[in-house]
C-alpha cells in the first residue's frame, strides 16, 4: 500500500491519518507537538477548542454544510462509545433583543435545525427566560467533544492499526516529508498544518491565511447543557456567550474571535470580568457559592483561518515538479473539529483519484 505522510498532529491531521488507516495506507504524522503533551504553543489550537457541534456555516454556504453534516453524525454516532470523550448535550441557543435589532429585527434560524434527527424546539419571545433581554431562541439534540480525551483516543485507534507511526518533527519545506516515512520515501503527503501553512506554501497563498484568536476558561463547576448566546456588543464585536459541560467534569466558557491578534497571548482582566458577567446573567448555576467562577485554567488559541474557507485539494504544480502527491487540508478556522471528518473524507477521495490516475499512467 502507499506511504502516506501527514504533517500536523491537530484534529484535522490525525482524522485524515484515520481515514487513510481504515482504507489499507501507511501512515507516519509529522508534529511539533502531539496530544500527549502537557503544555501546548498557542498555534496547537485542538486542545483549547470548546469543541461543541454548532456549525458556523452560513445558509447558502453548502460545501461547508456538507462538511459540518458529515462530523455531526459521526460524533453523535461516537457519543455511544464513552471512551472516545464525545457525548450527548443538549444545546441550548438565545438571541438578544440587541442582536435582534442589529440584524434589522430579523429571526435567524441556523441552516441546521433542517437536518433529520435533531429533535429542536424554538422558543419565542414569551418563551426564553424572561428578564434578561432575550428575544428567541431554541434547543435541539448536540453534542460535545472533550478535546484531550477525544484526541488521545484518536491517537489510540491510529496506533492500533500496527501501520502508524508518529514523529516528533519541525519541517521547514514540505519537501523535507518526502523522506520522512518510517517505511522509506513517502507516495502521498497531506498538509494539515493549520496555521503553520503560511511558512510552507507560496506567498501568494499564505497571503490567504489568517489567526483567529480565541480565549477560553476551564471551570470547575457543570452547566449541564451547552448553551450559546448571540449578542451584540459594539465595544467588542467578536464575544459572545458560550459555555459547554466536559465528560471529565468542569465547563468551558467563552469566547471570542478577534483576528489577527497573534500577540495577545493571554486573556486579560478586563475581558476575563466580562465573561464573569455574562455568565452571572445568563448561566448563574455555574458560580460557586461566593459568586465566583472557580477556575482551573485560561486558554488562548489562534484558530488557522483562511479566506476563501478550508483548502482540501491536490496541489497540482507541486505534485508535477516533486513527483510526490501533495494533498492540502488547512484553513478550518473555527470549524477544526466540526468539519474534521467531511474534510478527512475528501482527503481520502484525493487520495484515491491521485492513485488511481497514477495506476492508469
Amino acid at each position: 500500500m502507499p506511504n502516506v505522510v501527514v504533517i500536523g498532529a491537530g484534529v484535522v491531521g490525525l482524522t485524515s491519518a484515520y481515514e487513510l488507516l481504515q482504507a489499507g495506507h501507511e501512515v507516519t504524522v509529522l508534529a511539533k507537538q502531539i496530544p500527549t503533551d502537557f503544555q501546548f504553543a498557542t498555534n496547537y489550537t485542538s486542545p483549547f477548542a470548546g469543541a461543541q457541534w454548532a456549525s458556523f456555516a452560513q445558509a447558502g454556504d453548502y460545501d461547508a454544510q456538507q462538511l459540518d453534516m458529515i462530523g455531526f453524525y459521526k460524533f453523535m454516532q461516537l457519543a455511544k462509545t464513552p471512551e472516545t470523550g464525545v457525548w450527548n448535550q443538549e444545546y441550548v441557543y438565545y438571541v438578544t433583543e440587541r442582536q435582534y435589532k442589529h440584524v434589522g429585527s430579523k429571526v435567524e434560524w441556523p441552516w441546521f435545525l433542517n437536518m433529520p434527527g435533531l429533535n429542536y424546539k424554538k422558543f419565542d419571545k414569551s418563551q426564553v427566560p424572561q428578564g434578561l433581554g432575550l428575544e428567541y431562541g431554541f434547543s435541539c439534540d448536540g453534542v460535545v467533544i472533550s478535546t484531550t480525551l477525544y484526541m488521545v483516543w484518536l491517537l489510540n485507534e491510529n496506533l492500533k492499526t500496527g501501520r502508524f507511526k508518529i514523529q516528533r518533527k519541525s519541517i521547514t519545506d514540505l519537501r523535507e516529508a518526502i523522506n520522512l516515512h518510517h517505511n522509506g520515501k513517502a507516495d502521498i503527503i497531506i498538509n494539515a498544518t493549520g496555521l503553520l501553512a503560511r511558512d510552507l506554501v507560496t506567498p501568494e497563498e499564505a497571503a490567504k491565511i489568517h489567526s483567529v484568536r480565541g480565549t477560553t476558561l476551564l471551570v470547575e463547576s457543570n452547566a449541564g447543557k451547552q448553551y450559546t448566546v448571540k449578542d451584540h456588543i459594539p465595544e467588542f464585536p467578536g464575544e459572545y456567550l458560550y459555555a459547554m459541560s466536559r465528560q471529565e467534569g468542569g465547563t468551558v466558557i467563552g469566547g471570542c474571535f478577534e483576528y489577527d491578534a497573534e500577540d495577545k497571548t493571554t486573556i486579560d482582566p478586563a475581558q476575563k470580568q466580562r465573561y464573569l458577567e455574562r455568565v452571572k446573567k445568563y448561566v448563574p448555576h455555574l458560580l460557586n457559592f461566593k459568586g465566583e467562577l472557580d477556575i482551573v485554567r485560561e486558554q488562548v488559541g489562534f484558530r488557522p483561518g483562511r479566506v476563501g474557507g478550508p483548502r482540501i485539494e491536490l496541489d497540482q504544480k507541486w505534485t508535477h515538479d516533486n513527483g510526490v502527491a501533495l494533498i492540502h487540508n488547512y484553513g478550518h478556522e473555527g470549524s477544526g473539529f466540526l468539519a474534521s471528518w467531511g474534510s478527512s473524507a475528501r482527503v481520502l477521495n484525493a487520495t484515491n483519484d491521485f492513485l488511481g490516475f497514477k495506476s492508469k499512467l
